[in-house]
């Protein structure tokens, strides 16, 4: 059990040389989100340790981390505060990880049941690192069928006292760079491929192959399955 007020924080040896330094590795801060049925996510994510750490307590400043791991020291954080919460199209459980340009990472996590969590963050610009969605009936959590990342994506503007939701809509866009050739037919470059969501936000997937529509004149035709990544 967690005392209460208290965050549950792991450093991660990220690249592997047996010691932790604050400019290489990364850090777990709060408890795993639960999936539908729920059992607390098996994989969290890890987010690079940043000059400072988001916790239900509040923000605070890393000072000096132990090589071995033993001690990390922090001091709380005086300055304007703001927070953010995470909507993710319904019943999908996971979590987010979020960069800014203020030196504070910060994972929220998404819970199947609907419970939102939000995090307290410094005031500045956000976009996303890196995520990864579940589903309701997933059985194995090795795979996420849904992983996003924020290449490109406008960072999301974020004022002293003020709250701000994230929503990720799921993809809503496809784009690809297409060329003619022989015989009328047209080349999609499979590294070109991109489902876009309505934040910027890009989405990558679980599974192998997506079968592709064409819609023309409000008509659609299936033109088969097209691998991808």
């Amino acid at each position: 059990m967690i005392p209460p007020h208290q965050t549950p924080i792991a450093i991660f040896d990220a690249n592997l040389d047996s010691f932790y330094t604050s400019d290489e590795d990364g850090i777990i801060v709060g408890s795993r989100p639960k999936l539908v049925d729920g059992s607390p996510l098996k994989c969290p994510l890890v987010q690079p340790l940043s000059k400072y750490i988001s916790t239900s307590d509040g923000i605070f400043e890393i000072q000096n981390l132990a090589k071995d791991g033993s001690e990390l020291t922090v001091l709380p954080y005086v300055g304007p505060t703001a927070s953010i919460e995470v909507v993710a199209p319904q019943k999908y459980a996971g979590q987010i990880i979020l960069t800014s340009d203020v030196g504070l990472n910060v994972t929220i996590s998404v819970h199947a049941e609907g419970e939102r969590e939000s995090a307290t963050v410094i005031p500045g610009g956000y976009t996303i690192l890196a995520a990864s969605l579940f589903p309701p009936y997933l059985v194995d959590q090795q795979v996420a069928v849904m992983i996003i990342s924020g290449p490109g994506m406008p960072a999301l503007q974020v004022e002293a006292g003020e709250k701000q939701i994230l929503s990720l809509s799921g993809p809503k866009s496809l784009e690809f760079q297409a060329a003619l050739i022989a015989g009328n037919k047209v080349n999609i470059k499979p590294e070109s491929v991109r489902f876009k969501g309505s934040l910027g936000e890009t989405y990558n997937f679980g599974f192998d192959k997506l079968e592709v529509y064409l819609n023309v004149d409000g008509k659609s035709m299936c033109l088969g399955k097209m691998e991808y990544g």
